[in-house]
């Protein structure tokens, strides 16, 4: 059962128990080594257009929710995470450019919270503040990667378009392959 919401036609797949592949699961827990959970929230679709062809595909957003497992302390924002794991799919499947990760919520597990009662206050302060300048820390070196990374993600784009523009003519020649929904569908089908 598809639900619109929106104008936008954004849908959102509900009639199903999405599961994530395990070799990704795998892939996802060894290159984040601080998560103990990886789990699928929901799960949403959306058509485009090619300006070129004309032709609609559709495209799919997993929303996920992580857990910190105890004693680890997460290494950024949400955006880290959703662009991590999506980047990490598609170094997996590098067929599958038709889906991306958005984490929804991040859990983290407070090992540390019977030792924060005993601490004095001002021990508690200086805790939080090493914590808010590594935070900061981490925040400015994410978005200096970042901008480095929006560089080279619009010289692969570039690159890409180059490539298609050429290989348009030859796809046209080859058999149809599976949908973007039916690989979807055989990658993250329901869970038994």
């Amino acid at each position: 059962m598809e639900k619109k919401l929106g104008k936008n036609e954004i849908r959102e797949i509900s009639d199903m128990n999405f599961v994530i592949p395990p070799d990704f699961l795998t892939v996802i827990m060894k290159m984040n080594p601080e998560l103990n959970l990886v789990e699928i929230h929901s799960v949403e679709t959306y058509t485009m257009i090619d300006a070129f062809t004309f032709t609609s595909h559709e495209y799919f957003r997993v929303h996920l929710n992580i857990q910190i497992a105890k004693s680890n302390h997460p290494i950024g924002p949400m955006t880290h995470y959703s662009d991590n794991i999506t980047h990490l799919f598609r170094y997996t499947y590098n067929e599958c450019k038709f889906i991306s990760f958005q984490v929804q919520m991040v859990q983290v597990v407070l090992q540390e919270l019977a030792v924060a009662q005993e601490l004095q206050v001002q021990t508690v302060a200086q805790v939080l503040q090493e914590l808010q300048v590594q935070m900061v820390q981490a925040v400015l070196q994410e978005l200096a990667v970042a901008q480095e990374l929006q560089v080279q993600m619009v010289q692969a784009v570039l690159q890409e378009l180059a490539v298609a523009q050429e290989l348009q003519v030859h796809n046209m020649k080859q058999e149809p392959t599976a949908s973007n929904r039916e690989k979807f569908m055989e990658l993250f089908g329901a869970a038994k």
